[in-house]
């Protein structure tokens, strides 16, 4: 109940009248609406970037390689520095997986919670040896995108620093969840 509900205050920000329905709709939030979410539920603003593409992130927000690769370098740096600031853990959502038969990439949203020693360490809600089952383990190598399982009844998983930064699309920044 609680999940369809957030659903539908995200989905109301481009049609107030919109009804989610859990057994029918598959889809996730954009930044820009879970900047609207993460605002209702922590009465607090939040941000989402690249600002003006909440929908379509750095993938569509220019065609320019070096300015993707721009964009890619401050919003991971904003990133750094919320978990730094213990902001975190941040929401962001990221290239997953190579391209669709359309050659559109995949998005996928995950939940950083730490950056250190050259690896991003985050929650992937795919993750938990209960929902993957038992060959999802801790220490285990995936693949599309490349990354190690951290702890297998969390799902938390981990990738280098650089390779995320090639794949981070975009990114809710705020102030800290139950902070000042």
């Amino acid at each position: 109940m609680f999940q369809s509900s957030i659903q539908q205050h995200g989905d109301r920000l481009g049609n107030p009248n919109y009804q989610f329905n859990a057994n029918t709709d598959n889809t996730g939030l954009w930044d820009n609406q879970t900047a609207r979410v993460m605002g209702g539920l922590y009465n607090r603003s939040y941000q989402y970037f690249p600002p003006g593409a909440g929908s379509t992130g750095i993938n569509n927000a220019t065609n320019n390689p070096a300015q993707q690769t721009a964009l890619r370098q401050q919003l991971f740096g904003q990133v750094q520095n919320e978990i730094q600031t213990h902001n975190g853990p941040v929401a962001v959502h990221v290239n997953w997986g190579g391209s669709s038969a359309a050659g559109a990439q995949p998005l996928h949203e995950l939940l950083v919670e730490r950056i250190e020693n050259g690896r991003v360490y985050f929650r992937n809600p795919w993750g938990s040896r209960e929902a993957q089952g038992a060959t999802y383990r801790d220490g285990q190598s995936l693949n599309n995108p490349a990354r190690r399982v951290e702890d297998s009844q969390s799902g938390l998983e981990s990738m280098p620093a650089s390779q995320f930064q090639g794949i981070i699309n975009g990114g809710t920044i705020g102030p800290p969840v139950g902070g000042a």
